[in-house]
């Protein structure tokens, strides 16, 4: 299930893509900039990218 600011974002990277300048989107949006940014340029979530270090070693 995608939370609302998932949503959020999501909907400020279509109107990104539509054409409106990141900064605007931002501002609709309520998402900061360097966030859209992230999104944009493919970077990954916190929680994606610490996945790997949150498992248990196998025993």
């Amino acid at each position: 299930m995608v939370n609302l600011r998932e949503q959020c974002i999501q909907s400020a990277l279509q109107n990104i893509q539509d054409g409106v300048s990141l900064r605007i989107a931002s501002r609709r949006w309520n998402i900061p900039r360097a966030t859209l940014s992230d999104y944009m340029h493919g970077a990954e979530t916190r929680r994606k990218s610490q996945i790997l270090g949150q498992r248990l070693s196998p025993l």
